[in-house]
């Protein structure tokens, strides 16, 4: 359950699974849009059914920019709705839970660091600096360290380098 917990085996949209462990499972949860399938494969797990991997692919993911999941923010929050939802279930173990946490803390972490990249490129040094920091409060990156360091010392410079260095990511921050 901890490598499902923490996305580290990963359950993708194109499942075959038995009805009656989903309907057991209590099928997709409405109020998730985002993080649905990854919900119900957790509550598909607890349920007591087991899974099979297959390492060959067998099936293609396109991404577009109309895609749920190209809004990362938007799935930030969703997957944090998820591990809030878990870590409300009776009968989680203290080993989920601690995953479930970490899991949350990191999700946070990684919504701070596309909040700082937003404020970045929009060219609001202060917000960027709180951003970036909170951020590796957890991620702990020397790449984070030196960005914040060059807020501080050269925004000027920084700004310039990350406009020209990354034309396109301005695109996927909005």
């Amino acid at each position: 359950m901890e490598k499902l917990i923490s996305r580290e085996c990963t359950m993708f949209v194109s499942v075959t699974a038995r009805r009656e462990s989903l309907i057991r499972a209590g099928l997709f949860d409405p109020e998730i849009l985002g993080g649905e399938d990854w919900d119900l494969w957790m509550r598909v797990f607890r349920t007591g059914s087991r899974f099979a991997y297959d390492r060959r692919p067998l099936a293609r993911y396109r991404m577009r920019h109309s895609n749920q999941s190209a809004d990362k923010l938007k799935s930030l929050r969703q997957w944090i709705l998820v591990c809030e939802k878990h870590l409300a279930l009776p009968g989680i173990s203290q080993q989920e839970k601690a995953a479930f946490e970490t899991l949350l803390r990191t999700y946070e972490a990684d919504i701070d660091l596309f909040r700082g990249k937003q404020a970045l490129y929009a060219n609001r040094r202060a917000e960027a600096i709180q951003c970036f920091a909170r951020a590796n409060r957890v991620m702990r990156a020397n790449r984070i360290r030196v960005a914040i360091l060059a807020l501080r010392l050269a925004p000027q410079l920084l700004h310039w380098y990350i406009h020209r260095r990354y034309p396109t990511e301005y695109i996927y921050l909005h």
